[in-house]
């Protein structure tokens, strides 16, 4: 019931679409782990703060910087690990790989680890490219050694850490791949001459340690991040020694990751060796296991390994086959979608300039006339032509934010397909679905109905105040009024221009600003317990709570912003200022102890995300202050 207060209007039937979502999405948020799906990055500067970002780990092994979760999962994580939680973003602008590519006439392109069979597939008809093999310039001198393996994770470290040291003291270098990073925490925990690569703040500090890693006796450890594409080089006296000892401690997703781990050396035709050391849980052991356990035996013999690595590339070719049937159909699909958008947004932009067009000839035409009259022709060719380009610029969002939820939706059906069936029906219906809604946009655009979001009818109308057209300016305050009443920033402004066009006087506003009057004692109210949660949140850790200097600035410049712009607003003796709440005096005096009770007792990353709620709240309760001051202004005026 208490969402519902603060869902706009125009978006409530969104949200109720999204509840599902989010409630699927909040599960799997809380499923996924620290140090393996994600990585809490902590960002230094004026304002430092801390973000989730993804971490491809099946694959690459990368801290995804500048990607996020979709759907809501990066804000339930974000509250999972206490942190400030952003707004949920929309996608308007977006293109796959496979389209980029497209665009090129020509590709060409070298590995040496393509992978298997239905990998070379899936590229040649995805790219429409073909294949050839050249032989390796020097025959590799690549040695596997017997895989093992251990059930817990004690013994599981201790093996890695074993066989490392002993290559290490042999004068070898040692690369050792782990799945996840908090793994690779775990290992230099075991092994602390270790170098780990994992979370190196810069390009600089991640070449020194390649550099090193090839160096003799030096341990690195990382994540598949030092699988793919990092060229290791070793020295002579390493490669005497029997060159680069890789310990891989997880089967990979497929072959070609497995190709990439192992060739880190090896494709020069340098001497090395490969060893991989795994920790199986009771419910993968077999039989033979069991037996090698008892004997106290750790290696997994040759046909036991091949039936593993057998059942890896079945489960690798089917998720190829879910590619090539779905996700890479899907992919088009939406290029096709996101270009034909494109095309419609051109189309109102060429419809525009055709009006903006009309205008330019008759600058041409008024040209000719006297010399005394070419300034004012001018300036209404000029004022004509501004306010095409302002309808321009916010249809085209209008048009963009309705394509960006109509994705959005699209995506959260996905989310709910369960079936073969469910995601053949999904596609063949993506593309009508699309269809449909720009028939629905063509038809709102001829009829001017093309936005329906208030907060674009009221930042046209701010911009049309600028330019002093307060008629037009009053006009969309009224529609954003219309499509939602609670709108309080937009029922001031509609009182302002009014009063400011000749429209009406201040009484004819009465209602609208009673009712503006409603929402801020609403938002005032918010504000109010949201302070009391913060207040009862710092006695209850008060106890627990250490050194509090990170948060001391933040929260003083909270307390601050809230008692001094309160201070200085209540202070202004302008008319209507009875309409202002009669608690909020008693607000600003409530602030100040709060505040500053919250900033003896908050700790880092304890209670930041109630405090930004906070001030996000009296932000905006600032916001409609403002416009109240500017509305006694003008009526003073």
């Amino acid at each position: 019931h208490r969402f519902e207060r603060f869902v706009p209007s125009y978006l409530q039937q969104w949200f109720e679409k999204q509840i599902p979502v989010w409630c699927q999405n909040a599960l799997a948020a809380f499923s996924y782990k620290l140090e393996e799906d994600y990585v809490v990055v902590r960002e230094n500067g004026p304002k430092p703060k801390s973000k989730i970002v993804p971490v491809d780990s099946d694959s690459t092994g990368v801290i995804q910087t500048g990607r996020h979760f979709s759907l809501a999962v990066q804000q339930f994580l974000q509250l999972k690990e206490g942190i400030r939680v952003d707004a949920q973003t929309l996608t308007q602008a977006s293109i796959t790989n496979l389209e980029l590519f497209s665009f090129y006439a020509e590709l060409y392109g070298t590995t040496g680890t393509l992978g298997d069979q239905y990998e070379l597939d899936e590229l040649q008809e995805v790219h429409n490219v073909t294949f050839f093999r050249v032989p390796t310039f020097v025959p590799t001198r690549l040695e596997l050694l017997p895989p093992s393996f251990h059930v817990t994770r004690r013994a599981w470290l201790s093996g890695i850490r074993d066989s490392a040291r002993e290559q290490s003291l042999k004068g070898r270098a040692v690369l050792i791949i782990f799945h996840t990073i908090a793994q690779t925490r775990l290992c230099a925990a075991e092994i602390p001459e270790a170098v780990v690569m994992n979370g190196v703040e810069s390009f600089e500090q991640r070449e020194e340690i390649i550099e090193r890693a090839g160096q003799k006796g030096q341990i690195t450890v990382s994540t598949n991040l030092a699988g793919r594409g990092m060229d290791i080089k070793t020295s002579e006296d390493v490669d005497a020694r029997g060159g680069l000892h890789v310990i891989r401690t997880y089967l990979e997703k497929n072959r070609r990751v497995s190709d990439q781990a192992t060739g880190r050396t090896a494709r020069n035709g340098k001497p090395g060796t490969v060893e991989v050391i795994l920790k199986l849980d009771p419910s993968e052991l077999q039989p033979e296991d069991d037996f090698a356990i008892k004997h106290g035996e750790t290696r997994i013999s040759a046909a036991r390994f091949e039936k593993m690595l057998q059942h890896r590339d079945k489960q690798a070719e089917a998720a190829a086959v879910d590619r090539q049937d779905f996700w890479i159909p899907l992919a088009r699909l939406k290029d096709k979608a996101f270009m034909h958008m494109c095309d419609q947004l051109r189309g109102m932009k060429a419809g525009l300039s055709d009006k903006k067009g009309a205008i330019s000839s008759a600058l041409d035409v008024m040209s000719n006339l006297l010399q005394r009259k070419l300034g004012k022709a001018v300036r209404s060719g000029y004022v004509a032509w501004k306010k095409w380009t302002t309808r321009e610029n916010f249809e085209k969002k209008a048009a963009q934010e309705l394509f960006a939820f109509w994705a959005l939706e699209q995506d959260s059906k996905r989310t709910q397909l369960t079936s073969a069936d469910d995601k053949r029906n999904y596609l063949e219906q993506y593309f009508n679905d699309f269809l449909a809604f720009v028939e629905d946009l063509t038809s709102k655009i001829e009829k001017d109905k093309v936005i329906n979001n208030p907060y674009l009818y009221v930042a046209r109308a701010n911009h049309r105040q600028l330019e002093d057209e307060y008629h037009d300016a009053y006009k969309d305050y009224k529609v954003a009024v219309g499509m939602d009443p609670r709108l309080a920033v937009a029922q001031y402004n509609l009182a302002v221009c009014g009063i400011k066009a000749g429209i009406g006087k201040a009484c004819d506003f009465q209602e609208g600003i009673g009712k503006a009057k409603e929402m801020l004692e609403e938002n005032l109210t918010g504000l109010k317990e949201v302070c009391s949660s913060v207040q009862g949140a710092t006695e209850t850790m008060k106890d627990v709570m250490s050194d509090t200097e990170k948060c001391l600035d933040v929260v003083s410049k909270i307390n601050d912003a809230l008692h001094g712009e309160l201070s200085a607003l209540l202070s202004i003796d302008l008319p209507f200022s009875e309409l202002l709440p009669d608690n909020l005096s008693a607000l600003a005096d409530a602030l100040s102890p709060v505040l500053e009770n919250a900033m003896s007792f908050f700790p880092e990353g304890f209670g930041v995300k109630e405090l930004w709620i906070a001030v996000d709240a009296g932000f905006s309760i600032f916001s409609v202050l403002r416009r109240h001051n500017k509305l006694s202004r003008a009526v003073e005026g």
